[in-house]
């Protein structure tokens, strides 16, 4: 006969008349939900989340699930992170749910692969890292493997990056003539308009 396990959290008395289970939640943890006000928790996730509590029959174990859990995997980056990262999650949600035959979570790395394709005429970069960053810390939420380690998305998200930085430099030559020649033209009228006026 095994010995009797002791409670995961307090005392077997914690849960005796008198005390229930909500005023075992420290107050920062005990409405995870307000967080989705200004970072909303993508409904994929929020299903596992749901799954792994439901599936527990232990109360206490029961609330870490519901509660704790969330509150401390929502707490893993800073506000303005989570913020920056649930807006770049719904650019690639909303172009995943346009498509008949795009997962859009879990996300498959194929079609990641193809959303970088379809943002190269684009050349934002930023658009691309931000939105890989935001797709691994979703499926972190999860607990699920990011589409961003399979190693066809590394090389796709490289070749997008290299596509960026092989600018021709006949480009970047023009480009700077253009702006050698505003600005001659500029100080041009400025001076003309100068003498006209009699300054």
């Amino acid at each position: 006969m095994s010995a009797p396990t002791a409670p995961l959290y307090g005392s077997s008395d914690s849960f005796s008349a008198g005390h229930n289970l909500q005023s075992l939640i420290p107050p920062q943890h005990s409405d995870w939900e307000e967080k989705e006000s200004t970072t909303p928790v993508p409904s994929g996730v929020k299903d596992i989340w749901n799954r792994i509590s439901h599936g527990i029959d232990d109360p206490e174990m029961q609330l870490l699930a519901r509660h704790h859990l969330p509150a401390l995997l929502l707490s893993a980056k800073a506000p303005s992170t989570t913020k920056a990262y649930s807006s770049a999650w719904h650019r690639w949600e909303a172009l995943a749910s346009s498509k008949t035959e795009v997962t859009v979570f879990p996300a498959r790395p194929i079609d990641f692969c193809l959303y970088f394709s379809s943002l190269l005429p684009s050349k934002h970069k930023s658009t691309t890292d931000s939105t890989a960053a935001a797709v691994k810390w979703v499926h972190s939420l999860a607990g699920l493997p990011s589409p961003t380690d399979d190693p066809l998305v590394k090389m796709a998200l490289q070749g997008y990056r290299h596509s960026l930085a092989s600018t021709p430099q006949s480009e970047r030559t023009c480009f700077r003539t253009y702006l050698f020649v505003s600005s001659a033209m500029l100080d041009f009228f400025v001076s003309a308009i100068s003498i006209t006026s009699g300054v």
